[in-house]
């Protein structure tokens, strides 16, 4: 599917790149296609032997990758010397670029793209721009020995948690306090809107102290009541523990999500603090989800 600004032709896609799993999304008509592999990248070395799989990639960025050739994905882990995770806070790296085109070419985008993006709420002002810089222009991307070139014209840049605002059901959060907890594997944020959609900063942030790692000494069985506490520790000080007042000093309802590939597991304990809370909607891509909304706002306002 493609849109028209005046000038170009253009695909709309997203990437999540998680420290656990970059996700993906791509605009395809009224539907929208989901792809997601494991955030491992380590340099590339000739094998003995591979039994291809459609998980285990050989990334060359550049034309025969004249700009380095890596295992990617799953491959990384178990082929690679020196396979590696991303742990760094922000997202304006060289890794997180090669799993962004690496998502793209295996979402099928070749051409003109749109790309929308989510770093973590501390990082926002540092990284925004920095990746529209690494990200925008021409990229000839080969996965697997299929090149594509890919150019990106723009990036739009959101924020982890936040995101998922955009895919909350509208009968569940019209005219009310949003709060959404998205539990990562390595950090969490937190975000909140107000009741006309508007996003609260003193009401929102990020930890690096909470996530499922993090907790990982726990047993399965105490881990999730753990974290909850914890969630609960963090977000009083951004006073989610507290009632709500709009502008006019009327007290607001509020409610909560949580997101992330472990809501499920950890929605029982939350509500022991938040009785109301929900997970948000397909947890796992949440942000993907919506963040592709968000882009698609910005860059196709009549609508996809």
């Amino acid at each position: 599917m493609s849109y028209f600004d005046g000038k170009n032709e253009f695909a709309i896609a997203v990437t999540d790149n998680g420290r656990h799993k970059v996700k993906g999304a791509l605009i395809q008509g009224k539907h929208v296609h989901t792809d997601d592999f494991f955030s491992y990248i380590g340099e590339y070395v000739d094998l003995d032997f591979h039994a291809n799989s459609d998980e285990d990639m050989i990334v060359q960025i550049g034309r025969k990758g004249e700009k380095g050739t890596y295992f990617v994905g799953d491959l990384a882990r178990r082929a690679g010397n020196h396979a590696k995770k991303a742990k760094q806070d922000s997202k304006a790296h060289e890794q997180n670029m090669i799993f962004t085109l690496t998502m793209l070419h295996r979402l099928g985008v070749a051409g003109n793209v749109k790309v929308g993006t989510v770093v973590p709420i501390e990082n926002h002002r540092s990284d925004a721009k920095k990746l529209k810089q690494m990200l925008v222009g021409e990229h000839f991307v080969t996965v697997n020995g299929v090149e594509r070139r890919i150019n990106i014209l723009d990036v739009l840049v959101g924020v982890e948690g936040g995101a998922t605002y955009y895919v909350t059901p509208e009968e569940d959060t019209e005219e009310k306090v949003v709060h959404i907890m998205a539990i990562g594997s390595e950090k969490s944020n937190f975000a909140t809107y107000d009741h006309n959609g508007r996003y609260v900063h003193n009401q929102s942030g990020s930890s690096s102290n909470i996530s499922w790692e993090k907790f990982r000494n726990f047993s399965k069985e105490t881990r999730p009541e753990a974290i909850a506490k914890a969630i609960f520790s963090e977000v009083g000080g951004y006073h989610w523990d507290l009632p709500y007042e709009d502008e006019y000093g009327d007290v607001r309802e509020k409610v909560f999500y949580v997101s992330g590939g472990a809501a499920e597991l950890l929605i029982a304990e939350v509500r022991k603090f938040f009785p109301n809370a929900q997970v948000a909607p397909n947890p796992l891509y949440s942000d993907c989800l919506g963040m592709l909304h968000a882009a698609a706002l910005e860059w196709v306002p009549e609508g996809w």
